[in-house]
This record gives structure tokens, sequence and C-alpha cells, in this order.
């Protein structure tokens, strides 16, 4: 019981930066569309197209973690 009270806490980081992570992930996976269906190398860009998407060094970080290593599932998917 004091394990379960000790991590109460990052528990419920962790489960809220979840919910920030779906909210922000279909945006991003818009925007991850676009770049792929317009190239630098095919078209002039616009300078926000080469910027870093915010939140994309923490969306990779733990992506990998994730995710279920034997069934492949996602806990991110929408």
């Amino acid at each position: 019981m004091s394990l379960d009270f000790r991590n109460k806490k990052s528990y419920d980081q962790f489960k809220e930066l979840l919910l920030v992570i779906k909210k922000w992930l279909k945006p991003y996976q818009g925007a991850m569309k676009i770049r792929q269906d317009y190239p630098a190398d095919q078209y002039k860009l616009p300078k926000e197209f080469t910027e870093t998407i915010p939140g994309e060094g923490l969306y990779t970080k733990y992506k990998s973690s994730l995710t279920d290593k034997r069934t492949g599932h996602s806990y991110l998917e929408i």
C-alpha cells in the first residue's frame, strides 16, 4: 500500500502526459502527412516546414515505451 501511495503522484502525472500526447498526436500526424506530400526537393516551402514540430522530441522519447513489445499494441492509438 505504501508503494502505491508513493508512486501515485508519478502515475497520475504520467497518465496526464498520455492524455496530452493523445490530443497532440492527431495534429502531429496531419503535419507529418503534409510534409511527406510536399517534400522540399519538389516544392518551395515556407520556413515553418523546416522547423521541428513542438513536442516531437518528447513523443519520440516515449513512443517505444508506450508500445507493447509482444503484441505491438500502442497505448497511444486514437
